[in-house]
């Protein structure tokens, strides 16, 4: 049964990882749209990033014990990641745009974003040899 269940033992693995990589960020990176005035964003995003790292441990103590249904638990962990990415998402894109006035396009700008682009490249080539290895020992497994 832990054979059938590694799937989901990767993929909860995979999304607590991301999920503390994303703390990270937005701790260092840290935004609070003016237009929400007080609202206590960064608490309610630091709460919300702990129950997920809860959750993401029970699933994987119930995704290691093979209990029946264990993989529902790794969907649910799936979707709790997307409500973490979505909030960051809508949180960039809100500050993308209450910042639009004051953006001036400079030499500096275009090569930062020049810059973004190719590590984005680097980690895209780097992240699909990554998966790949892992469809490959998936297949191998099934064999």
């Amino acid at each position: 049964m832990l054979r059938e269940a590694s799937a989901e033992l990767r993929l909860v693995e995979f999304l607590a990882i991301l999920a503390a990589l994303l703390g990270v960020v937005y701790s260092v990176f840290p935004s609070q749209p003016s237009v929400l005035g007080s609202f206590p964003l960064r608490d309610l995003f630091a709460a919300y990033l702990i129950f997920f790292m809860i959750y993401s441990g029970a699933a994987y103590a119930v995704l290691l014990r093979a209990r029946p249904g264990a993989h529902n638990i790794a969907y649910g962990s799936l979707a709790l990641f997307s409500i973490l990415l979505a909030f960051e998402f809508v949180l960039a894109v809100f500050e993308i745009i209450s910042d639009l006035p004051l953006l001036v396009l400079t030499q500096g700008v275009v090569i930062f974003f020049a810059a973004v682009l190719a590590v984005f490249f680097l980690l895209y080539y780097i992240l699909a040899k990554i998966m790949g290895s892992f469809s490959l020992r998936i297949q191998t497994d099934q064999q």
